[in-house]
């Protein structure tokens, strides 16, 4: 996410999230990945499915990959753990 989500602002303010994952509910922690090896192997899992990345990221698998690189920079990427 390009981090303008409310829901992403919100959990960075507040650390704490209610998730839904396959229609179960938990409470959670989130953080905000800085590390640049982490925030690099989670833009590499995205881009194993190239229709997924594409609508995620707006930009095609095949793009240079100074555009890719500028791509995974404008992203804010949150961790989360189960409380």
């Amino acid at each position: 996410n390009e981090g303008g989500s409310h829901w992403i602002q919100n959990v960075l303010a507040n650390g704490e999230a209610t998730l839904e994952i396959k229609g179960e509910v938990m409470q959670a922690r989130g953080e905000f990945v800085a590390d640049e090896r982490e925030r690099q192997m989670i833009f590499n899992l995205y881009k194993k499915d190239a229709k997924f990345f594409q609508s995620n990221f707006r930009l095609p698998l095949n793009s240079s990959e100074e555009e890719l690189q500028k791509a995974l920079s404008t992203r804010k990427f949150i961790r989360f753990h189960r409380k």
